[in-house]
């Protein structure tokens, strides 16, 4: 009997997989959102279960706060900072801060305030009602997004606010909560709460981004293990968490934030190309597992709706008015504070369009049931709480949820732009051209007929004419300003820069130090040409700085500091010089082939082509410079780059042997350790 009792458990969360699998497939191929769909299934065998014995040990499985809170949470924030866009976040962290900290303290008093006025709540509880349900999870509005291919900016603004706002309403439940159990409400209370509030949620950063600032350094002796690299992601989430939230009381939501920001900001120069494969499809199974038990165990939750219906049926018109209100207060929020940032100095507008689905967008989940279902039992109105908590979360994903597709397209969100059919287009006509060269290749070694490869060869070259005539004629019929076809081909000229860098980077010829400088560069040129100052009015990325608090700082570091630092600072400032000569000289050469599948005009050619061709040569100029000021510390830094590539070459070789079956692990793992010594 113990056996069985242990079995039935561990089956059921089996066959619950096995069914959020299925219906992930189902749901895919029907275009409805999938965890929607979850929660529709989840009540089906809900409803089931009372009626099959068989089905009976379903009924044990339900949300507790413990599992939401320690378990799901902690897998799903650390999902989203990691695989979060860090810059993209940075360029909107205003309107984001702002929705996820003052606009849910805002809703979370018209909601508390109004709640109190037409249910039976007392006012404390109302208020604690309005700090759980103001936290928004748009789990299944980003699915749309993406499957729609919603703008980046506003899956990120919906993402974002989501990501920040779960700490902020749980810091806000935690002060509300222990202001009604202390029974003392007066101004020192409040400020105390708002010191507090701030504390909680600044420590909860601090935290993890220490507990992230560690796992970076572990890695370093982990000599690009996969697993050992994955494991120590899984350790910083869930102990991110759990230091912050039980030991330290601060937000574990916020360090976990922290953790995966940290782990998002290093990992792209820290891990190789496999670990990141590797971390990347770790938490994205388990996001998929945390989010498919979430919403079906959610709708097995939701099932007391059925069993009581006459209760609810009474019910219906509090469950309504508190629907309304939460509405109402997000409407506040979104077209209260949205124009307020818009006006802020250096902000990008938000407008309309994006404004109504960031408010229709703001679905509930999992953390207002978390909270809900963390009071004490003998809590006043607990049951209410409960009720009308997921009165709210079914209304915002059945309701919402199903129909912010149809505003999406209604709005035009997501539909083709020019700049988007461009590329298309552009990318079409490459990537035949692409194969064709590659045909050609293959041609040459005598394996296929040469009827086959002339007819394969033709079909490709007639879609590579398509691309161009639609190309073409797209410009056309647009009658695109020049300015945008000038900037556009700009664009494609920095993103080959950037994978110089990459590519440099990734073959050891540069540091990490080196690549962060050379991407803020990027970053600045990228800003140039988006504000069509073309070409750039300064060469951000080999203007010498000449000013007298630099010239100082250079003094200072001549008469202090050890060879050893020389030699580093040198070295950084070889490798920079390298990677943009290396850089001007790749652009130059590609710019000619980049024009014919542009179809860009002489004009729009020439100036690009000379400004990365001076940036080339005024960079390689420098470094003939360095060199020859800096013999003997020259030779030295050249030794160092050229072995540390040649190393990492020597590295990968062994590996693809390995992988290949040439040599076997035992080999490889002594070989690998002869070299590292």
């Amino acid at each position: 009997m113990k056996n069985l009792a242990l079995i039935s458990p561990l089956t059921c969360v089996l066959i619950l997989l096995l069914i959020a699998t299925v219906s992930a497939i189902i749901f895919h191929r029907i275009k409805f959102p999938y965890t929607i769909g979850l929660v529709i299934v989840g009540l089906i065998i809900g409803i089931l279960a009372d009626h099959f014995q068989i089905l009976e040990p379903f009924k044990q499985l339900h949300l507790t706060s413990n599992l939401i809170l320690y378990v799901i949470i902690p897998i799903l924030i650390f999902d989203a900072a990691v695989k979060i866009d860090s810059k993209l976040l940075v360029k909107n962290l205003k309107p984001i801060l702002v929705l996820a900290a003052p606009g849910l303290v805002i809703a979370t008093f018209i909601t508390g305030i109004l709640t109190a006025y037409i249910s039976p709540l007392s006012f404390g509880a109302a208020m604690l009602f309005g700090a759980l349900i103001s936290a928004t999870d748009p789990v299944a509005v980003i699915a749309l997004f993406n499957e729609l291919g919603a703008p980046k900016r506003l899956t990120m603004l919906v993402d974002g606010e989501s990501l920040f706002n779960d700490a902020t309403a749980i810091v806000m439940f935690t002060i509300i909560f222990g202001i009604i159990s202390s029974g003392a409400l007066g101004a020192l209370t409040v400020i105390k709460g708002a010191v507090a509030f701030v504390f909680v949620f600044v420590g909860g950063l601090v935290v993890g981004i220490i507990i992230g600032r560690i796992m970076i350094f572990a890695i370093s002796f982990a000599k690009n293990d996969p697993l050992i690299e994955v494991a120590f992601s899984t350790l910083v989430a869930f102990a991110a968490f759990l230091v912050a939230n039980y030991y330290l009381k601060v937000s574990g939501v916020m360090a976990v934030v922290g953790a995966g920001m940290v782990v998002n900001w290093y990992g792209f120069t820290r891990f190789t190309p496999e670990v990141k494969t590797y971390i990347k499809n770790f938490w994205k199974y388990a996001a998929f597992v945390a989010n498919s038990f979430i919403f079906i165990m959610l709708g097995l939750t939701e099932k007391i709706f059925i069993n009581d219906l006459e209760h609810y049926t009474r019910m219906l018109l509090v469950v309504t008015g508190v629907i309304i209100i939460v509405t109402l207060a997000r409407v506040v929020v979104v077209y209260g504070l949205v124009p307020v940032v818009n006006k802020l100095p250096g902000a990008e507008k938000i407008d309309r369009k994006y404004q109504t689905i960031i408010f229709w967008g703001g679905l509930r989940g999992a953390v207002p049931i978390a909270l809900v279902l963390s009071l004490p039992q003998d809590f006043p109105f607990r049951h209410l709480l409960v009720e009308l908590t997921l009165g709210v979360v079914f209304f915002t994903l059945i309701v919402q949820g199903t129909t912010v597709k149809k505003l999406m397209v209604r709005l035009g969100i997501g539909e083709e732009t020019f700049a988007e059919k461009a590329e298309k287009f552009h990318a079409l006509a490459a990537s035949k051209e692409a194969v064709l060269n590659k045909i050609s290749e293959i041609s040459s070694h005598d394996i296929f007929p040469e009827k086959i490869i002339e007819k394969v060869k033709k079909e490709y070259k007639e879609e590579e004419l398509l691309a161009n005539k639609n190309l073409a004629e797209l410009k056309k019929e647009n009658k695109i300003p020049r300015n945008f076809e000038i900037k556009s081909f700009w664009m494609q000229a920095a993103a080959i820069e950037k994978k110089v860098y990459y590519d440099l980077f990734e073959n050891n010829l540069i540091s990490e130090t080196a690549l962060r400088e050379l991407m803020l560069r990027t970053e600045n040129l990228d800003y140039c040409i988006r504000k069509s100052e073309i070409p750039p009015f300064e060469d951000v990325a080999v203007q010498s700085k000449t000013g007298i608090i630099h010239k100082l700082i250079k003094f200072f570091h001549r008469i202090f500091t050890t060879r050893k630092y020389k030699i580093k600072k040198l070295t950084i400032k070889v490798e920079f010089l390298v990677a943009v000569t290396k850089a001007g000289m790749t652009i130059t050469k590609s710019l000619p082939h980049l024009a014919k599948l542009n179809l860009a005009a002489p004009e729009t050619v020439a100036p690009c082509v000379k400004f990365f061709e001076v940036r080339w040569r005024v960079a390689k100029q420098k470094l003939e410079h360095i060199l020859k000021a800096h013999r003997e510390m020259s030779e030295k830094i050249s030794e160092n780059i050229l072995c540390r590539a040649a190393l990492s070459e020597e590295r990968k070789v062994i590996d693809e042997l390995a992988l290949n079956g040439g040599i076997s692990e035992r080999v490889k793992v002594k070989l690998k350790r002869s070299i590292s010594s």
